[in-house]
């Protein structure tokens, strides 16, 4: 494997800041790397701050998952000078090696977090959780304010990718673990969760993520049963359920329409006699099981009692296998996505100089001029209009002027032209007619959406 040192050395522009990232994820390092490599919220935090410190960073937001830590970096530095900054971050994390730390620069970034953000990057391909981690992150960067303008489009970019991705095909649709496979077959036969009992029978991590989905998606009452009752009563405290002791197990099968099975037992649990006096119980109400431990924690017998059901590991793994499979054809077409929304990027970088950001400027404001003067057509006399004329031309060449004088002299006002250039044409919304679905400023900031530390 090349050194991250040499990698920088090959392929960094060898002139002018340039984005940067660098970072290791599931697909360059062992899990024992990540670990090493992992940071929590304040971990982030403290990073940022340390780049905010650091007079040769411009910008930089940081994404930290379970599966990847990266860096994004605007430098003033060039010639692989950010990445030589997003290395000592990395490095200064564990004992992480040369190898399994990657690196890009310009347009190989903005593919790579744009596909991040569509989901196609993930361990699990259409991830839900990752546009929301992406979001969250670059308003971590605001926060501490290290990100501008320059990675503010960026992200901004990413955002509108992961969505379309989302909307315009099927890359995150089906549940493709077991977990949520068990909420996405619950949901079929039950239209409103809101209105049943769901019993979760186990608390170990699986019972713990599928009861998670239940909660999070809304349910009548959720009951936690396990054979330790301080474990349930921490996952049902958490979860905003009730616990229950195991052994009063058949009360609890006669109250529930839903059953959730995870147990690391070697034996059935729930046998066709429990189940039977259960129903006994219930009248005619049906009685939907949902077994996701292996071994089975159902006994089969069971469902061949009137008016139960029984759904185990097998089910499931075919309905997580169809969708996953969907969802990876449809990769094409989010690929596709990608690649428009990296070439509007680049569109969008080609207007980062003087000549045509003035010319922007002001185009924008004559526009603006011209259409406050039209107002005022018929209304007032002829001279009136053409004196209202030579007014308003006036001030908008008097407002202008001092941007456009120092937009010329950026590097003796103190500041980066790039980050110069940026910032007006996002202060001033240069780009909203290149992004018509994008009522926010062109350094978009995140909207709403779920965070959840995942892939």
């Amino acid at each position: 494997m090349a050194r991250t040192e040499d990698l920088i050395q090959a392929q960094a522009p060898r002139s002018g800041p340039v984005i940067t990232l660098i970072g290791v994820n599931h697909r360059s390092a062992s899990l024992n790397q990540l670990e090493q490599a992992a940071l929590d919220e304040e971990g982030v935090r403290r990073a940022l701050q340390a780049m905010a410190e650091d007079a040769r960073v411009a910008e930089a937001v940081i994404v930290a998952t379970c599966n990847r830590t990266e860096a994004y970096l605007f430098a003033h530095e060039p010639e692989g000078g950010a990445a030589r900054i997003g290395r000592e971050l990395i490095r200064s994390l564990g004992e992480v090696d040369d190898g399994s730390i990657y690196v890009k620069f310009g347009r190989d970034v903005v593919s790579h977090l744009c596909r991040l953000a569509a989901g196609v990057d993930s361990l699990m391909v259409g991830e839900v959780q990752i546009l929301g981690q992406v979001k969250q992150a670059h308003a971590l960067a605001v926060e501490q304010h290290v990100a501008g303008p320059v990675l503010g489009k960026l992200f901004g970019t990413a955002f509108r990718a992961g969505k379309r991705a989302r909307t315009e095909t099927q890359i995150g649709q089906g549940p493709v673990s077991v977990s949520y496979a068990a909420l996405g077959l619950a949901q079929k036969i039950f239209s409103d969760l809101r209105e049943h009992t769901v019993l979760m029978v186990g608390a170990g991590q699986a019972a713990a993520i599928a009861a998670r989905h239940f909660a999070e998606t809304g349910v009548g009452d959720l009951i936690i049963a396990n054979r330790t009752p301080e474990t349930a009563a921490m996952l049902a405290s958490a979860l905003g359920g009730r616990p229950l002791p195991l052994d009063q197990l058949g009360e609890a099968l006669a109250i529930a329409d839903i059953v959730i099975t995870a147990t690391a037992a070697p034996e059935p649990i729930v046998t066709r006699d429990l189940a039977a006096a259960a129903k006994a119980r219930r009248g005619n109400r049906p009685l939907v099981f949902i077994d996701i431990a292996m071994p089975r924690n159902v006994d089969l017998r069971v469902n061949e009692l009137e008016g139960v059901f029984v759904h185990d590991m097998s089910s499931l793994e075919s309905m997580v296998k169809k969708n996953f499979e969907r969802r990876r054809r449809e990769i094409p077409r989010v690929e596709a996505i990608v690649a428009q929304e990296v070439e509007r990027h680049e569109r969008w970088e080609k207007t980062l100089t003087v000549a045509s950001t003035i010319r922007d400027l002001r185009e924008q404001g004559e526009a603006i001029r011209k259409r406050e003067i039209a107002g005022w057509q018929g209304k007032i006399p002829p001279a009136e209009l053409e004196r209202l004329d030579l007014i308003t031309r006036a001030i908008i060449n008097k407002l202008l002027h001092l941007p456009t004088t120092r937009i010329r002299r950026p590097r003796e006002e103190g500041g980066d032209p790039i980050t110069l250039l940026a910032a007006v044409r996002e202060l001033f919304g240069l780009d909203q007619s290149d992004d018509p679905d994008d009522s926010r400023s062109r350094g978009a900031l995140p909207d709403e959406d779920d965070g959840r530390r995942g892939q």
